[in-house]
């Protein structure tokens, strides 16, 4: 993924470059350098979960637990939604006459179903505690099989689009062991701010990873998760960077094409402007006339 692509062909941009390395001694590398830097910066801010402060890392938290929550249920979420359960019964079967020949209204059997799955996936007899959860039809529960947790594979599977979200409307998966749920969130939870990491990582090696959050930088576990290559002279007006975040779904599913372009295009603009004032005022500490 290139990041901010500079060659200067505009007559103005190229004067005011010219300029600034004159007044200055710097060359259009160091300029372009900086610049490239405050760019990772900037993207490793607003790439998902947005912002820098200890919020973005509680909002990507967030987002992770309730996508594996949607996929994984524990035997106590599904023994609490049958016991509340209207369970339909066989008039022929379960409901008993009073003296006018009138049906008797019967309890729901409910919390003995409930209880009947639960001591079903207790004695480890998966199959059927499934049976027994699909004869109740509670929505979002039609197929869902219950056993052992599957390392999260049925969470991968789950996860569509650009953003790799698992969508609202997902059915859930697997009825498996809280304790190996909550390990599993934890080991998710352990990567939240890996995209961000990636633009920080290209950042650090351009020597701008001042005021990133370390929950940002340290979530790449001491991996390379990014590159910086520098094209162009030394001395000239020519010139480019290119950075590559190197975590695979950091765009688009974590920051959009549209937001990475937009970065780059703010980053260009914001060079030009660095040129231009830094130039009016070189001029005005020399006392010269523009």
């Amino acid at each position: 993924m290139s990041g901010l692509s500079v060659k200067i062909d505009d007559t103005a941009f190229k004067a005011q470059a010219f300029k600034y390395q004159s007044l200055s001694g710097r060359s259009f590398k160091d300029v372009l350098t900086q610049q490239t830097g405050v760019l990772c910066k900037k993207l490793a801010t607003t790439t998902n979960p947005f912002g820098n402060s200890g919020s973005g890392k509680k909002q990507g938290d967030k987002a992770v637990t309730k996508d594996v929550r949607k996929v994984y249920k524990t035997p106590a979420t599904v023994y609490d939604l049958i016991r509340k359960a209207k369970i339909a019964k066989r008039a022929s079967a379960q409901a008993k006459r009073n003296k006018r020949g009138q049906f008797k209204k019967q309890k729901n059997p409910a919390p003995q179903v409930a209880d009947a799955f639960y001591r079903a996936y207790r004695r480890g007899s998966y199959g059927e505690a499934a049976r027994i959860l699909h004869s109740v039809k509670i929505p979002k529960y039609y197929t869902t099989e219950v056993g052992s947790f599957d390392g999260g594979q049925e969470h991968k599977g789950a996860r569509h689009g650009s953003r790799r979200k698992v969508p609202d409307n997902t059915f859930a998966k697997l009825v498996t062991n809280d304790a190996q749920i909550k390990r599993y969130l934890d080991e998710k939870r352990g990567w939240v701010g890996l995209a961000k990491s990636g633009w920080a990582y290209c950042a650090g090696l351009l020597g701008k990873t001042g005021n990133i959050a370390g929950w940002i930088l340290n979530a790449d576990k001491g991996k390379s998760v990014g590159s910086v290559k520098f094209q162009g002279g030394m001395g000239g007006m020519d010139g480019k960077y290119e950075v590559s975040n190197k975590v695979t779904y950091a765009v688009p599913a974590a920051l959009s094409r549209g937001g990475f372009a937009k970065a780059v295009d703010d980053a260009r603009s914001n060079m030009y402007m660095f040129f231009v004032k830094a130039n009016e005022a070189l001029i005005k500490k020399a006392g010269m006339s523009k």
